[in-house]
């Protein structure tokens, strides 16, 4: 008897775990959707010149 029982109340709980699990999912493919910002970038004083910034910071210099 334990076990008939088991079986009849075990859809009740999966399908409440299916539909959460599906709206998680809605929010989470509309949040793909929202743009990126990029804040705070810089480039290099002298492109190419990564390596002379870090030489001037190391020596307490600023590129600026």
């Amino acid at each position: 008897m334990a076990n008939e029982e088991k079986l009849r109340d075990y859809p009740e709980p999966a399908t409440a775990n299916l539909h959460r699990t599906r709206r998680q999912l809605r929010e989470l493919a509309g949040r793909a959707q929202e743009p990126i910002a990029v804040v705070g970038m810089r480039a290099p004083p002298h492109p190419g010149d990564v390596a002379g910034g870090r030489r001037r910071r190391r020596a307490g210099r600023t590129s600026r």
